[in-house]
């Protein structure tokens, strides 16, 4: 196969003579897409506008879904590498004990003829979502009254709001199972949390 197509390997290798190691065709053609996946806005001289697909990972919260992502970077890398390869699919999987999310992008180059899977891992300060193992509470009226006033100086600063994920109230670890909006008990239990926390 004539070659045609010439980059210099994205991470940096270098060959047996210590010179850049030299990639061809359908490798160079994998190798633009990978260093464009990792690229920051402002690395193209010519261009600063250019890359930073992947910053919008950064600082954000890990999720199960990441739907939005991966169609944008599939639309994205479809419209940029045209006629140089298909992208057949994108994955993202979240690991949240190494805080790291995995994209792997599987595409076609027409030029080989081949399939190439191009994994990069982003890895940042995400910002958890705070799991907690609540404990139900079965109380209410008066002995749910009681079992609040009782446990005051062991929730410090603890506030007691409805959360709509659990559609529950809750206050610290504890879930109110018994507490509605309607219950007779609701505002002096808040007033009584609120007071308690601005002393």
């Amino acid at each position: 196969m004539p070659i045609d197509i010439i980059d210099f390997d994205w991470s940096g290798r270098t060959d047996l003579k210590g010179s850049p190691l030299r990639v061809e065709n359908g490798d160079a053609i994998a190798n633009a897409i990978q260093t464009y996946l990792q690229s920051r806005k402002g690395d193209y001289v010519n261009n600063p506008n250019l890359g930073g697909l992947l910053d919008n990972f950064n600082f954000r919260l890990i999720k199960n879904e990441y739907v939005f992502e991966q169609n944008s970077i599939l639309s994205d890398l479809s419209s940029r590498f045209s006629g140089l390869a298909r992208v057949e699919s994108v994955t993202i999987i979240p690991n949240r004990p190494l805080r790291i999310t995995e994209i792997t992008v599987n595409i076609f180059i027409y030029k080989s003829q081949k399939e190439r899977s191009l994994t990069l891992f982003k890895k940042t300060e995400f910002n958890y979502v705070k799991v907690v193992d609540y404990i139900e509470v079965d109380y209410s009226g008066e002995n749910l009254v009681d079992f609040i006033q009782g446990n005051l100086m062991d929730q410090p600063k603890a506030p007691l709001y409805y959360n709509s994920d659990l559609d529950s109230w809750v206050w610290n670890s504890f879930k109110l199972i018994n507490l509605t909006n309607s219950s007779d008990e609701l505002q002096y239990l808040i007033e009584m949390v609120v007071n308690y926390n601005l002393n």
